[in-house]
């Protein structure tokens, strides 16, 4: 069973869609920039912007249609608890990409916009 497992892991990581993919197997725990995420699991969205000046959060968090997409399926408010189903990890950019399952839609975010916890907004927020 064990080989059985290993090679579908390996066969997924051969089928990852585009070179800069890999599939990480699910029941796993993820460790990120920020912070160590369970798949399956659960996690908070965070739209906390530390790098602009002055650091600010968007309160709403865009659902990506795939791990290698820019188009939204929909937003979120900032610091909603999501199911953490699947994880994808893009090489070029160092980064996993996670799809959530929000209370009115499903899709996918960067590492970076996941939280172990819920964050309280800074800078006022706002609606981008």
């Amino acid at each position: 069973m064990r080989l059985l497992v290993l090679s579908l892991a390996l066969i997924a990581l051969v089928a990852a869609p585009g070179p800069a993919q890999t599939i990480v197997p699910n029941a796993a725990t993820i460790a990120t920039s920020k912070g160590d995420f369970q798949v399956p699991g659960r996690a908070f969205l965070d739209g906390s912007q530390p790098e602009s000046r002055p650091p600010s959060t968007a309160m709403l968090v865009p659902l990506l249609q795939s791990a290698v997409s820019t188009v939204a399926v929909c937003q979120v408010e900032h610091a909603t608890q999501v199911d953490l189903l699947d994880v994808q990890r893009d090489v070029e950019k160092k980064r996993y990409y996670f799809r959530v399952r929000a209370p009115k839609c499903d899709g996918w975010v960067p590492e970076t916009a996941l939280s172990t916890k819920k964050v309280t907004p800074v800078g006022g927020g706002s609606r981008k």
